[in-house]
């Protein structure tokens, strides 16, 4: 990359203008001369009044937002550098490279003027209306504090608080005796009806605090039930409030009704006449014909305009909501939208309507830009540790969106991992490799032996069907081969909430090529046995997923994904109705000669993003989790039990590597720790450092737990209420991250904080950090690779 030599200048510039401006400080804030306008610096809005708490700050946001214009801004109400630094780069006169300067780092003077007074008391009197406080009273003083600055001081008077008193809608007026309005048009009948409906349910009570916004709120929410009405031509710009105002109870009387000017094609409800489709349209295409030829009627009065050899008209049909003859609804025109998103084979879709020369009947087009079908993706990960283990990870997959041309989502993902240590003490190579393949299917329908009601839901449901294989190796230690088999469905009732529910999950588990040291291990700890026993799995999953994320810009989000899983129920229950439980003393029921497995296991995943200034976000995450073996099962199967650590957990120790609790490390062995019990929280402050690459400061707070009693000798890996604080591992460390926009390359360099199975200092490592120090360097710190953030 290389920079011009006015880059270079500007680069410079930025970093000499900080300086610049705290140099001017002893300088005058503007220059002198009689002949300037004087400088203004703001307005104080008091008051006088004693009122609640709650609505006094209300008040005086109000107050504070409604002044104009904003002053300069300033550091403790006297500094104000941005414009010092204005005035330092030639000020209106500036150019080229210190215009640019001004520009960028600069701020314009505000000036005072003799209209800004009265126009800023007419602002804060509108702010009291709106609020309902119609006595309100304003006084100003305008204050000199010194020579060329001027400012403003507001006292208001808002006087006590108006309430809404009757509401009345236009129509119902038409039968009073006393009122001498015209007839009221036969064509606003229907729509009268419909208002007259909702103000039944409005939340306008008699006796609530008036307030504007309530007002205009109300007119929206109108506007949106008589949408879904068949109202296609209305909107809440026809609704009009006229208030009358009792001083002496300090009431308003509301009547709502609709604006003399409203067209009456506002007032029609509208059907569906026909729907066309366009099914391979382009955005360059020209606007709607008035003739389109000869058509293919895919249904009765659904035509298709431009087909698409992509792709099956059908699946278009049972995606759309919205269907010829019905009332126009707007929820059906987002339902289908929706839906035809979540169909993920359109780059663009939209529905447009055009009323016809029949009064009351619209026609639909839909517009459908299909989308690339198939996607390969690979992402690289590794870890370098300080324990000289080291190893790659690779994840591939492909996805066709449309395999079999009715929105077919056919999957294949593979993944494998490598890690090893040279052993100097035993010259020989420690280490692990694990692969795997799954093969996954996704169907834009429901199979099942019921009918489902496809309008109903706001989304496309899906049906999912997923098998795969997988097969860990521990070199010298052992080999655990596991097959799955999933059936299930996924649905959103709301852009919010996701449902995931599996209910056939069938895996099957097989331990081998035990080593000798391990089986020893194995005998001495018969729990630890059961968690590597071949056995069955045949369960039940069950997700809820909650995402605000991209709800609204520049606003705290949330994700939280629950889950809940149960295994061995069902097949438990078969026993014991036919007669077959075949289970021994100290045995466990088996199908087939193979044991299978029982137990419940729930966990939650809660995130929270929070935006600072500008693009620096606070991110923060909690994991929990609990497994808990019954009946046939003593423990939780090994592929069932929690683990922490690694790139996208705790990234200052290796995956599996540290826990239950506060049991230590074994240098010798290489086996992976879990547990029935996870706990684990991480905070991570992220900051824009150039346009593509971010920064990040974090720290991760962990472990992994037994259940009470299910430890064996090593007491100090159960979970205790009392204990499990000092059993939590802490490791913190810097992240750098390269964000293009369509891929995150992640390198979170981390280092180990707290080890609470080291006894001194409490386990923590503080006092022995030398940051400072290579050798330190060298055995500390851990470097994690990835795609992707870790949350």
């Amino acid at each position: 990359m290389s920079f011009t030599r006015s880059d270079q200048i500007i680069r410079l510039y930025s970093v000499l203008a900080p300086l610049l401006m705290l140099l001017s400080i002893s300088c005058a804030t503007v220059p002198e001369g009689d002949d300037l306008p004087d400088l203004y610096i703001g307005s104080d809005v008091d008051i006088v009044e004693p009122m609640p708490l709650r609505e006094r700050r209300a008040l005086q946001a109000a107050y504070d937002s409604a002044l104009r214009p904003q002053p300069n801004r300033s550091v403790l109400g006297v500094w104000r550098p941005r414009l010092q630094l204005y005035h330092l780069t030639g000020g209106e006169d500036a150019e080229g490279l210190r215009a640019r300067v001004q520009n960028r780092f600069g701020e314009n003077p505000v000036y005072f003027s003799v209209e800004m007074p009265d126009a800023n008391a007419q602002r804060l009197l509108n702010a009291s209306y709106a609020r309902g406080y119609f006595d309100a009273e304003i006084n100003y003083n305008i204050v000199e504090p010194r020579d060329g600055h001027v400012g403003l001081s507001y006292e208001v008077s808002p006087g006590q608080r108006y309430q809404l008193g009757e509401l009345r809608y236009g129509a119902e007026d038409i039968d009073r005796e006393d009122t001498d309005a015209e007839e009221r048009p036969e064509y606003l009948s229907t729509i009268d009806e419909a208002i007259l409906r909702q103000l039944e349910i409005s939340e306008l009570r008699k006796g609530r605090a008036y307030h504007l916004d309530d007002l205009e709120q109300e007119q929206i929410r109108i506007d949106a039930a008589l949408k879904n009405q068949g109202f296609f031509a209305f909107s809440s710009g026809h609704l009009v409030f006229d208030g009358r105002r009792d001083r002496d109870q300090k009431v308003v009387d509301l009547r709502l009704d609709v604006r003399e000017d409203m067209p009456e094609r506002a007032a029609r409800q509208y059907r569906l006449r026909n729907i066309f489709l366009y099914l391979d349209y382009s955005v360059e295409s020209e606007d709607i014909p008035e003739d389109l030829g000869e058509l293919e009627e895919l249904a009765e009065q659904v035509y298709v305009v431009e087909s698409s050899e992509r792709y099956r008209s059908s699946i278009v049909l049972n995606a759309l909501v919205i269907e010829p003859g019905q009332l126009y609804r707007r929820a059906d025109h987002l339902r289908s939208l929706s839906r035809l998103s979540d169909l993920g084979i359109f780059q663009f879709s939209s529905i447009r309507y055009r009323e016809t020369d029949e009064p009351g009947k619209l026609d639909a087009y839909v517009y459908l830009t299909p989308a690339p079908s198939r996607v390969v993706q690979a992402e690289l990960q590794a870890v370098s540790r300080s324990d000289d283990f080291a190893g790659p990870a690779v994840n591939l997959s492909y996805r066709d969106r449309n395999a079999f041309g009715g929105a077919e989502e056919l999957s294949l993902q593979s993944n494998a991992a490598f890690e090893t240590r040279l052993r100097e003490d035993a010259g020989r190579v420690l280490g692990s490799y694990e692969y795997g393949a799954e093969l996954g299917l996704n169907l834009p329908r429901v199979l099942a032996p019921f009918a489902v009601d496809r309008a109903r839901t706001g989304s496309l449901p899906r049906t999912r069907v997923r098998g795969g294989i997988q097969s860990l190796t521990r070199v010298d230690t052992y080999r655990l081969d596991s097959a799955n088999a999933r059936f299930g469905y996924s649905w959103r009732s709301n852009p919010r909430l996701r449902h995931e529910l599996d209910p056939v999950d069938i895996t099957f588990v097989r331990p081998d090529e035990f080593a000798p040291e391990f089986e020893e291990r194995l005998d001495e700890n018969p729990i630890l046995a059961r968690s590597f026993e071949q056995q069955f799995l045949v369960g039940s999953r069950y997700a809820f997923i909650y995402s605000d994320r991209g709800i609204a810009e520049g606003r705290a989000s949330s994700y939280l994904q629950l889950g809940i899983e149960s295994s061995g129920a069902v097949l438990h229950a078969l026993q014991q109705l036919s007669g077959t439980d075949n289970s021994e003393d100290n045995e466990p029921a088996a199908y087939f000669n193979t044991p299978y497995a029982q137990f419940i296991r729930t966990d939650a995943d809660l995130r929270q993003f929070v935006p600072l200034i500008g693009s620096q976000r606070l991110a923060m995450r909690l994991l929990t989790g609990i497994g808990y073996p019954y009946g046939n099962s003593d423990t939780l199967p090994r592929i069932r039990r929690f683990s922490v650590g690694g790139t996208n957990s705790m990234r200052a120790f290796a995956a599996r590597s540290i826990g239950p609790g506060s049991i230590p490390p074994e240098s010798d062995t290489f086996e992976d720790r879990s547990g029935a019990i996870r706990l684990e929280a991480n905070l991570e402050y992220r900051f824009p450092l150039s346009t593509y690459f971010r920064g990040a400061v974090f720290a991760d707070v962990g472990n992994i737990w037994d259940l009470p009693g299910d430890g064996g000798e090593d007491e100090e890996g159960e979970f205790g209420f009392d204990s499990f604080v000092d059993d939590l591992a802490v490791g913190s460390g810097l992240g750098l991250r390269f964000d293009p926009g369509f891929v995150v390359v992640r390198l979170d360099v981390a280092f180990p904080v707290r080890k609470p199975w080291i006894d001194d200092h409490d386990g923590w490592l503080v006092q022995d950090m030398r940051p400072l120090e290579l050798g330190w360097l060298r055995e500390n710190l851990v470097y994690n690779l990835a795609i992707g953030y870790p949350f």
